[in-house]
């Protein structure tokens, strides 16, 4: 295949030999395979991405104790952040020796040890409680080890390691975003360029950046260990919040390990004491778009923010509005999974003058509904689904339509309405008018879209679920459907469920008026976060 101009490179990468590196102290081979010898072998295993360009697979020679990782996607800078942890690191946290590098024809060639094993990806399916809480307790402490290495030099930056760019995927397609960002005030001038809001204290820190399943390697043993964390391309300095939010953020291949896994294992990281060092008061930034932080606040802060913010104008900008609600907030120590204290609704002086007329909380909700969509975005970024809320609204309607026609559905189904919600899914996906599979989907997607312009932030509240039923609605039934909705309810936080069953209520009050929906939509949510929020107003 031949190579595009981006990637011929115009500086010459002089190839490197790790001449102290166990390789060649124990005399594996005079030299390393050439990067020739190394596309013959790849070409010769028949596999089907042997002969891509950028990202070919990786080649294992059992014989000398040999990965070679390879192609146009691939940099000296991850060698160079492999064999620098590795070194600091003494031991402390297991990971590939480096043994040399050079590039060829467009492609950098990393040459390293081989670890034999399996991905966490490949076996967290099976593995017990036991064993899934050793491996998260593991991971924590070496999570701890290279989040405790310090800068050489005296002046702080944010970038890959030996001050150069970062290569953190969300970045490296905004020249003016890797940076380094070299001063005392790096962290300001990384938040400025990324458009990021955080008003607590952060530092800089060591970040692997990519810590998922499939780069974390197990011994093959009933009991395993951690043998290996791999590809440390987009490792660096970074703000200290950084490696929690991309281990959350990042999305695997469903065919491998499917959304409800992925869900656990998060869920598992947080309740074995948090793999991923907890930061006290942030929560999942939405690294897409222009990488808005959802900064989570406490709820007075929060009061504090939505009422500033209804003092501006209708048409309020929300570039740096990070106000959201998450189930990660927190107002003590970092462990801490309490529920959002409720505003003392007896502190009548203190509410006045906090809560802004009906009006002007309006341009308030608006901005805190631009920043979770993503406003300067032509669509919401795709982590909040696109099919999820549209089986919510006919979820939602269709219990009106019950409660007007009086007993249609069995009492213990009221709760969820999930055999409705499925019925109706199924039946958008069946219309004559639409005959292939993707068109059926689009249909939906057109008609979630338009029922929910209004309002994402009613969008939170079901991410999660619309994550994981979004990626393979042709495989749903009636049960998995069923479990990802009960699953929802336990990720939403309690106080966005407050402010949904409130918007069902007043649904099914207006409804009776014959209401458009798009209005009780609308009006319904001021009203909600109104009251469940704000508290209600006290003459």
């Amino acid at each position: 295949m031949t190579p595009s101009k981006e990637y011929l490179h115009s500086a010459v990468l002089d190839p490197v030999k790790v001449n102290h590196s166990s390789f060649f102290r124990e005399g594996r081979a005079s030299a390393l395979p050439s990067p020739n010898e190394i596309r013959l072998l790849n070409g010769n295993s028949g596999g089907v991405r042997a002969g891509d360009f950028y990202r070919p697979p990786p080649v294992r020679i059992p014989s000398l104790g040999l990965l070679v990782k390879y192609g146009a996607d691939v940099t000296a800078r991850e060698a160079k952040a492999q064999m620098m942890v590795r070194e600091k690191l003494g031991g402390q946290v297991p990971i590939p020796e480096v043994f040399g590098w050079t590039m060829d024809e467009g492609q950098v060639f990393i040459y390293m040890q081989l670890v034999e094993g399996d991905t966490l990806e490949a076996r967290w399916e099976n593995l017990g409680e036991v064993n899934r809480r050793s491996v998260c307790a593991q991971l924590r402490c070496m999570v701890d080890s290279w989040r405790s290495l310090t800068q050489d030099n005296h002046e702080c930056y944010i970038g890959a390691s030996y001050g150069q760019p970062l290569g953190d995927i969300f970045l490296q397609k905004r020249p003016e975003l890797v940076g380094p960002f070299k001063g005392p005030d790096a962290i300001e001038q990384f938040h400025h360029a990324c458009g990021i809001d955080v008003a607590q204290h952060t530092s800089i820190v060591f970040t692997h950046a990519d810590l998922v399943a499939p780069n974390i390697i197990l011994s093959t043993d009933t009991d395993p260990t951690v043998v290996a964390i791999i590809d440390w391309a987009q490792a660096g300095w970074y703000p200290d919040y950084w490696e929690y939010c991309k281990a959350r953020r990042v999305e695997l291949d469903s065919q491998c390990i499917s959304p409800e896994l992925q869900d656990e294992w998060r869920m598992k990281c947080r309740k074995s004491e948090n793999v991923f060092v907890r930061i006290t008061g942030f929560s999942m930034p939405a690294l897409t778009g222009r990488l808005v932080l959802m900064a989570c606040v406490n709820i007075d802060e929060l009061v504090e923010r939505m009422a500033a913010l209804s003092l501006q104008s209708n048409n309020i900008t929300t570039d740096c509005v990070t106000v959201a609600l998450d189930e990660n907030v927190h107002s003590g120590s970092p462990d801490s999974n309490e529920d959002i204290e409720m505003l003392d609704y007896s502190d009548t002086s203190r509410n006045q003058r906090l809560l802004a007329p009906f009006e002007r909380l309006a341009a308030a909700v608006r901005a805190l509904d631009g920043v979770i969509s993503g406003k300067d975005e032509p669509y919401p970024p795709p982590r909040f689904g696109y099919v999820q809320l549209f089986h919510f609204l006919e979820s939602l309607r269709s219990k009106i339509e019950r409660v007007k026609k009086r007993r249609l559905i069995e009492p213990e189904s009221h709760r969820t309405n999930a055999a409705l919600a499925y019925e109706l899914y199924r039946n958008a996906q069946d219309t004559p008018a639409t005959t292939t599979h993707l068109r059926r989907l689009r249909l939906i997607g057109s008609r979630w879209k338009d029922a929910v312009r209004y309002s994402p932030f009613l969008l939170l509240a079901f991410s999660k679920t619309a994550e994981s039923f979004a990626k393979s609605p042709s495989k749903a039934d009636k049960t998995t459907f069923r479990k990802l909705v009960l699953n929802a309810l336990d990720a939403v936080p309690d106080r966005l469920k407050k402010v949904c069953a409130e918007l069902s209520s007043i649904a099914e009050r207006e409804a009776a008026s014959s209401t458009p929906s798009d209005h009780i939509i609308r009006s319904g949510l001021m009203d909600c976060v109104r009251e469940c929020l704000l508290g209600p107003e006290r003459g």
